[in-house]
């Protein structure tokens, strides 16, 4: 004679959830592969980039940083995007042809746009900051800073190096594909953690 349980429904839900609890758990646990896909360090390579928000572009520095992406300098990099100049001198290379070309904040109020000018300068190093003071100071027309001055500073790409750093490369930061109004150089959309402007 068999034994059959009046609960042997509710005993066979139990049965699964468990083992669906314990696949998920196993299935949740990194591969060594998968580790070291995560530790492999990604590339940028700047080519065309003409800025945007300040605050976009410190938080891209700022993942940059932690995630210990390599950035390419290979050929434009304006307003904003010169932030990414902060990365440790081992997470950057800079290649023939590259520029940067810097300006103060603009596009919000004047509280405001003052913060950002010293957001941006705090956030260049010793050397650049050095450089833009010899040159008067951020204004409103561009001062550039070209390949020959930033190579004494940044490491430099060799041309096998700059290639496959391209072929690799998991984001290009590049403003042709979209119009100035779409990044606009502005300083209003400022992120709620960074620090207000005191009057």
């Amino acid at each position: 004679m068999t034994f059959t349980p009046r609960n042997t429904g509710v005993s066979a839900a139990r049965c699964i959830a468990s083992t669906l609890a314990v696949v998920t758990a196993v299935l949740a646990i990194p591969s060594p592969a998968d580790a070291l896909e995560r530790m492999r360090p990604k590339s940028i390579v700047i080519a065309h980039d003409r800025g945007g928000n300040v605050v976009n572009y410190a938080r891209r520095v700022s993942a940059a940083k932690h995630n210990n992406t390599h950035v390419t300098f290979k050929g434009k990099c304006q307003s904003a995007c010169t932030m990414f100049l902060a990365l440790p001198k081992h997470q950057t290379c800079i290649s023939r042809g590259a520029s940067f070309s810097f300006h103060r904040a603009y596009g919000a109020s004047s509280d405001m746009n003052a913060w950002g000018t010293r957001y941006l300068l705090k956030s260049y190093p010793e050397w650049v900051i050095d450089w833009i003071d010899q040159k008067g100071g951020l204004s409103n027309k561009l001062l550039r800073m070209d390949y020959k001055y930033a190579s004494q500073f940044l490491s430099t790409c060799s041309p096998a190096d700059t290639r496959k750093m391209v072929q690799k490369a998991t984001t290009t930061l590049s403003t042709k594909q979209s119009s100035p109004k779409a990044r606009p150089n502005t300083f209003a959309a400022l992120a709620p953690d960074l620090t207000r402007p005191t009057r």
